[in-house]
């Protein structure tokens, strides 16, 4: 079954939110920052203040054999920057050049092999401060990517399409929290002001025919429900007119999630 099918629900309270899509995981997942919070500019301030010291010769000699869970600068081959990341595997095969996989706590995206010239230790400050990306996906809709080889790939283009490719601050609620700590969240297209579920990302894949809406209800607050139904509206009429995963009718409905 999905991973997510007897989700216990943390209790809270429905709450609004202002975040960036900051890394897709799939099309069931992805990483969120908070645009209300200083912290991630915090972080970025004080590492481009160390980054002189980082880069001077030696500067990671002393890190040793690291383990998995430890916090560490890490920096990204692609923009040659240094961010905060957590090591996720260790390949010791080689013990004179250990190789590590890391997770970049403050945005989600992985990166993979990375030597110890490539790692800095994390100064006492900058550890303390808690990751500033939160794991999350839309609530009330699954893509049943099991059904379609190119599921995957057309919900991540749709929501990058949607969001501008990530780069812009979105609103929304929080309308669940699942067992895994991810965030379900309703997120509305930027500029929209409606606040109906036609207006979401959620309801915009809906309409595409890209998602199906879920049948277990006890996760959400009442408010949210609401916003389930005019998803389900959506669904119905994407059914009808045989799009995205309903091309070809009617999909196999036994799975709850």
């Amino acid at each position: 079954g999905h991973p997510w099918e007897d989700v216990k629900a943390i209790p809270f309270k429905r709450e609004r939110l202002h975040v960036a899509i900051t890394e897709m995981v799939d099309a069931n997942s992805f990483y969120v920052q908070s645009c209300d919070d200083a912290r991630p500019q915090w972080i970025a301030d004080q590492i481009q203040e160390m980054t002189p010291d980082l880069e001077a010769p030696g500067a990671g000699a002393s890190m040793g054999l690291l383990r998995v869970g430890t916090q560490v600068l890490a920096k990204f081959a692609a923009d040659k920057t240094w961010y905060r990341a957590k090591i996720t595997k260790v390949d010791t095969r080689d013990p004179i050049s250990p190789k590590y996989d890391v997770l970049f706590i403050d945005f989600g995206n992985r990166d993979h092999g990375l030597t110890s010239d490539t790692l800095r230790p994390l100064t006492p400050a900058l550890n303390a401060v808690p990751p500033q990306a939160t794991l999350a996906k839309l609530a009330f809709v699954h893509a049943p990517t099991e059904l379609r080889d190119d599921l995957n790939y057309l919900v991540m283009e749709r929501i990058a399409e949607l969001t501008d490719g990530g780069t812009k601050a979105l609103k929304g609620y929080k309308e669940a929290v699942g067992s895994d700590g991810a965030l379900h969240l309703t997120l509305y297209v930027p500029g929209s002001t409606s606040g109906k579920a036609g207006d979401s990302i959620n309801g915009e894949l809906a309409m595409d025919g890209l998602v199906k809406c879920t049948t277990s209800t006890n996760l959400y607050q009442a408010e949210g429900l609401e916003i389930l139904e005019g998803l389900k509206h959506l669904e119905r009429e994407a059914r009808q007119s045989h799009l995205g995963i309903f091309e070809y009718g009617d999909v196999d409905d036994d799975e709850d999630f």
